[in-house]
């Protein structure tokens, strides 16, 4: 997992990729983390209603500027960089990204399928 650089000058917070964060315990940590540095500068604004459901689907995008925020295999991957302002919809929208992503591993929604074993059976060649 790479970080996710979060740059403060005064009332405007850039956010940048790429990183990937995986639905485990390291990857609740950064989240945690990168809430509690955000949800203050956030507070003011709603965010706009979202439909993204994080570590559910793969290839199911949040787009934030130019940020965009995909279920990847392996989890969740940011990529770009976006410039928002405290106390705009915007950041209140990746901050309740940030939030849902939270939600669903501490669930225990975000945890892969469990595998499936199949049994094989060896068979003659029949060209022998």
């Amino acid at each position: 997992m790479n970080s996710l650089s979060i740059d403060r000058n005064g009332a405007r917070v850039t956010i940048s990729g790429p990183c990937t964060i995986t639905p485990d315990a390291d990857g609740l940590a950064a989240l945690r983390d990168i809430d509690e540095r955000l949800k203050a500068l956030a507070a003011a604004a709603p965010a706009f209603p979202i439909r993204f459901e994080p570590f559910s689907k793969p290839g199911q995008v949040l787009q934030i500027g130019e940020l965009d925020i995909e279920n990847a295999d392996d989890g969740l991957s940011f990529i770009g960089s976006h410039t928002m302002i405290a106390g705009s919809t915007n950041l209140s929208t990746f901050v309740a990204a940030i939030e849902a992503a939270i939600a669903a591993i501490e669930s225990g929604a975000a945890l892969p399928p469990a595998a499936v074993v199949e049994t094989t059976t060896l068979v003659d060649n029949p060209f022998a």
